[in-house]
């Protein structure tokens, strides 16, 4: 988190006064000294700095959340759903991969290649989406999400991917500094 702050441009004295913080909790917190800081307080912080991956370490993703609510939590319909918005997905990022190669920042695009881009990023945002539906559905189906997420995680620490996030109960609820 340091590092992120770092490259943001923010120090933890302006980052303590814009969230109300005592500097010395945000310290110790951030240098190992206390407590991990709550999801809300990393949210909090997130929103602050405006730093995606400071976002995705509170939410586990980078989108807005959405409430679901009146959804069709019938899994053979969120599954084509799901599939339709990954094909579509794939289609824009494969228009959108030549405007990155070779490329180290957004500023060094045209503006229809930034419009490709950013295209490719919705498109990937309406994916974390249709997960989200269709996880809705799995669990109304009586699919054992928790299973499902203890083979993911041994999938990537398999690939040697270090955990951002310590959980209880399946929930994000602290970060680990």
């Amino acid at each position: 988190m340091e590092d992120e702050l770092r490259r943001l441009g923010w120090t933890q004295v302006e980052l303590a006064e814009e969230i109300g913080m005592e500097r010395h909790h945000l310290s110790a917190t951030l240098n190992g000294y206390r407590a991990r800081l709550d999801g809300e307080t990393l949210l909090l912080i997130a929103q602050t700095t405006g730093s995606a991956v400071l976002r995705l370490l509170a939410h586990g993703t980078t989108v807005s959340p959405l409430i679901f609510r009146g959804v069709d939590l019938n899994l053979v319909n969120a599954m084509i759903v799901a599939r339709r918005e990954c094909e579509e997905a794939i289609d824009a990022i494969n228009d959108a991969l030549d405007d990155v190669i070779n490329r180290d920042s957004i500023d060094d695009n045209s503006e229809a290649e930034r419009n490709s881009i950013m295209y490719a990023l919705e498109q990937m945002a309406d994916v974390n989406y249709a997960a989200d539906h269709m996880d809705l559905a799995a669990a109304n189906y009586g699919c054992d999400l928790e299973e499902r997420n203890r083979r993911v995680r041994r999938k990537y620490d398999g690939r040697g991917y270090e955990p951002l996030l310590a959980s209880r109960n399946g929930g994000a609820e602290e970060v680990a500094m």
